[in-house]
């Protein structure tokens, strides 16, 4: 049987690993309920165990440890314990979200061989420092796994944008004129045609030369056709490009770090920077004036 790559256990407290909390150090004044700060044991109920631990062992590739098969079920991989099923209660439901994860070091892989062996499994998605989809099990109990990137590759088609354009120096100098010209942007969103669902606010610029109407940082909003421009802003086409991808989250002014480390990443992975290629900050979250963190999804343009 051939074994899925490397599948590891995220419990559910690691569902949104990628979710970077900030929390506060401060001593919190409460009784020690005595928990041990060591990961959760994750234990998987279901109905029948000799057969979830057949199928788990046949489709994911887990070996089967100690168990009674009226009780429990021990689930290793290469030799290490990862998780238990347990015998479930009568009228057991399936789970309709996971509760844990299995993280795979190649996440398109292990969805092709779930495909091959007709497990049913949910549509991938893709972030860009991860990906993830979700499968059930014999029981119909859903599961998920993902994958996590230090930088991934991407291709996006063409984009066609709309929005203001902050071309003076001293305006790119001012660390607040991004944030006002986003909020400018979505008092006015209103004005613009053809905008699409949730749209994310997207920045571009150029680090390499450029044409005089090309130049500055641009504080868009996607469209799907070229309609009326409101007064004010302009419409900027960004043709099909390849990208090095990243996330970002926290003081705008501390991307620049983050660019190096990508450059590093690139280069390590033997590509090469576009210089005359469109670079995108795009934000989910945008329009506020106060701008303290921002979480941006950064493209850097590549050959």
């Amino acid at each position: 049987m051939i074994r899925i790559a490397s599948l590891e256990l995220k419990s559910r407290w690691m569902y949104s690993v990628q979710l970077k909390v900030k929390y506060s150090k401060r001593r919190i004044h409460m009784t020690s309920a005595f928990i041990d700060r060591t990961r959760p044991k994750v234990i998987h109920y279901v109905k029948n165990l000799e057969q979830a631990a057949n199928w788990y062992r046949d489709n994911l590739g887990f070996e089967i440890g100690p168990h009674d098969y009226h009780s429990f079920v021990e689930l290793f991989m290469d030799g290490e314990y990862v998780f238990h099923l347990s015998q479930g209660r009568e009228g057991l439901v399936p789970l309709q979200a996971p509760i844990f994860q299995f993280s795979s070091r190649d996440i398109e892989k292990t969805y092709a061989i779930l495909q091959s062996r007709n497990v049913e499994v949910g549509p991938m998605s893709w972030y860009p420092d991860y990906s993830s989809f979700t499968f059930r099990d014999l029981e119909g109990n859903e599961v998920g796994i993902s994958q996590s990137f230090e930088i991934r590759f991407s291709q996006l088609e063409e984009l066609l944008l709309v929005g203001f354009r902050l071309k003076n120096p001293q305006e790119l100098l001012n660390t607040n004129a991004i944030p006002h010209a986003a909020h400018e942007l979505k008092r006015r969103f209103a004005e613009i045609s053809h905008t699409i669902d949730s749209a994310p606010m997207i920045g571009a610029f150029k680090t390499g030369e450029c044409s005089d109407d090309e130049a500055g940082y641009w504080v868009c909003v996607q469209i799907t056709q070229l309609g009326t421009v409101p007064e004010g802003m302009l419409a900027l086409r960004i043709p099909a490009q390849k990208y090095a991808v990243n996330w970002f989250f926290g003081h705008r002014s501390e991307s620049k770090k983050r660019y190096a480390k990508m450059q590093r990443l690139i280069n390590n992975a033997a590509r090469q920077l576009k210089l005359q290629a469109w670079n995108l900050e795009i934000a989910k979250s945008w329009g506020e004036l106060q701008e303290v963190e921002v979480e941006l999804d950064l493209y850097v343009g590549i050959s």
